[in-house]
């Protein structure tokens, strides 16, 4: 007995070429500095339960490191499972089509 799923397939390489449109798009945009990452200006409203730790907080070099990127390796590690969950979380996903028999 086939098991039964309710839950349709999705076409990788479709969802793919799609992401990917959208990403170069959003590379375009961060590349001509359109999409920012900015320091915080206001104090965070997070309680904070400990006692001092003599760090100091350098939002500036955070930003940096955040608008530098990744590195290579990192993110070959991530690609596929970020893809996925990118592509889910943007409602991009394409589903395959159920073929019928030629029966019809």
């Amino acid at each position: 007995m086939a098991q039964l799923t309710f839950l349709p397939k999705i076409d990788r390489k479709a969802t793919q070429v799609r992401l990917e449109e959208i990403l170069e798009n959003v590379r375009i945009y961060r590349q001509f500095g359109m999409i920012r990452n900015e320091m915080k200006v206001t104090a965070s409203s997070e309680v904070r339960y400990h006692g001092p730790t003599n760090m100091v907080g350098k939002p500036a070099e955070d930003i940096a490191l955040a608008n530098v990127g990744m590195s290579e390796r990192t993110y070959r590690r991530n690609r596929s499972s970020a893809f996925y969950k990118l592509a889910v979380a943007l409602r991009l996903e394409v589903y395959e089509t159920e073929e019928t028999g030629g029966n019809e």
